[in-house]
């Protein structure tokens, strides 16, 4: 079970948990302490990557194989005129989960900073798992509506249409979170009975009133170089708007499964224990191949032992 640690926003500018590339690059524990991190906070910062277009598929590589969508094996994530997605505007993007609208929703994404000019474009991180456990506090009819109804999630354009129906929360058998589905922009028409339909927005309002929490949110700007790690089911992300005209803002992005990160995790963690960490083979043959808020509890770790739904646990094991 991972560490299940409880930080907001605040909290998380206090420890900020982050790693140099060449400390990842050097061998011995370096990638096992990043990927600790991840498994720990739930994000990670790598600072020093290279500031061309795919070093962030080098990073990446270091863990497992990119996870491949339909904005390709990586992503630019630049203000551009007639574009097939909000990210690639200057508009305010508010918290969300990436492609909820995919049945094999990603796991870890790579923001990767290869220029920044502009003024504005604030990156936003939000403890995904932290705001379903304030909701099950304030609002418990409203948690269990998003943990147990399926919403239609469509992302559709002249060569794609891809559509699943999963809940907001998702809750597995024993009672722990299993990942956030949270992107209203990709929300397609509810087709529920108009009784449901009422409580239903009622609900998905309470939970956007908390993610929207400034308590929750750690701001802030990313430089060149500098390349935002985070576990896509377990933290949302946002963004402020900024001023095109002011000068660029170029991310490249891209996704790796969870349980492939997971797999690296512990097989990196068997290695170190027979004291050969620094010899694990590549998972991938183009490199060396926790939680913001994994809970509901006030402060400390998850200690809950029941099995109502959203326990404050979370499933990584």
């Amino acid at each position: 079970m991972c560490r299940t640690l409880l930080l907001t926003g605040a909290m998380l500018r206090q420890v900020r948990p982050e790693i140099d590339l060449a400390a990842i690059e050097a061998g011995g524990d370096g990638l096992l302490r990043w990927l600790r991190l991840l498994r720990d906070y739930g994000c990670v910062f790598v600072r020093g990557v290279p500031t061309r277009v795919g070093a962030v598929l080098d990073l990446a590589e270091r863990i497992a194989f990119v996870q491949e969508t339909n904005f390709g094996r990586s992503f630019q994530v630049v203000s551009k005129p007639d574009p097939e997605n909000l990210a690639f505007t200057s508009a305010k993007l508010t918290a969300h989960t990436d492609v909820p609208n995919r049945r094999a929703l990603p796991g870890l994404q790579f923001l990767h900073c290869i220029e920044f000019k502009a003024r504005g474009g604030e990156s936003i991180l939000i403890g995904g798992y932290l705001a379903a456990g304030r909701l099950r506090e304030q609002d418990p009819e409203a948690h269990d509506l998003l943990a147990s109804v399926a919403i239609p999630y469509r992302f559709a354009d002249d060569h794609h249409d891809i559509r699943n129906r999963s809940p907001v929360i998702g809750v597995d058998g024993d009672g722990r979170y299993t990942e956030i589905r949270f992107h209203p922009a990709l929300m397609a028409p509810l087709d529920f009975d108009p009784d449901l339909m009422r409580h239903y927005y009622r609900a998905l309002g309470a939970f956007g009133r908390i993610v929207r929490d400034p308590e929750l949110e750690l701001v802030f700007t990313m430089e060149p170089g500098d390349c935002q790690v985070f576990d896509n089911r377990r933290v949302l992300h946002a963004r402020a708007a900024f001023d095109p005209s002011s000068g660029p803002r170029h991310l490249e992005g891209c996704y790796v499964d969870r349980d492939d990160f997971l797999s690296r995790l512990r097989v990196l963690e068997r290695a170190g224990q027979d004291g050969c960490a620094s010899n694990v083979r590549p998972a991938s043959p183009r490199g060396v191949l926790a939680d913001l808020a994994c809970g509901s509890q006030p402060s400390g770790g998850c200690q809950s032992n029941g099995r109502k739904a959203g326990d404050g646990q979370s499933s990584y094991e």
